[in-house]
């Protein structure tokens, strides 16, 4: 018996999806078979014009980000799916390769202003104070 696509997906995997099939139409639509991906997605967010659909834009904006890089829309989905279904938070199912490697800097606190060295992590590049 078939089940439907979207049976055992959360939020994030139905968006991915979703946005995958808007990039597809828009690249029938505007008759952009030899454009880079970067360009479809772009006619996939156009075509949204005005109308509010703020995760379906997120997964379109993540993917725009995947394929500005040079890599592949199938990979791009599969990692999503995965965090999906392991039950990663909206966001992070979605840039969870930038937000793994964004820790590199100090962290910054909630008014913007620099942490004090004494409460940055140990690790990061920087000496401890009590040395």
């Amino acid at each position: 018996m078939d089940t439907a696509p979207f049976i055992d997906l959360g939020e994030a995997g139905v968006c991915a999806r979703v946005a995958l099939q808007l990039v597809k139409r828009a690249r029938i639509k505007h008759h952009l078979e030899d454009a880079r991906g970067i360009v479809c997605v772009g006619a996939a967010v156009m075509d949204l014009g005005h109308q509010r659909y703020p995760m379906i834009r997120l997964a379109l904006l993540s993917l725009s980000v995947w394929c500005e890089q040079g890599k592949m829309s199938r990979d791009w989905l599969s990692g999503v799916l995965y965090r999906d279904l392991m039950g990663y938070t909206f966001r992070r199912c979605f840039y969870a390769e930038y937000k793994a490697g964004r820790r590199l800097t100090p962290p910054v606190s909630n008014t913007g202003g620099q942490l004090p060295l004494w409460r940055i992590p140990i690790g990061l590049g920087i000496r401890d104070c009590d040395e």
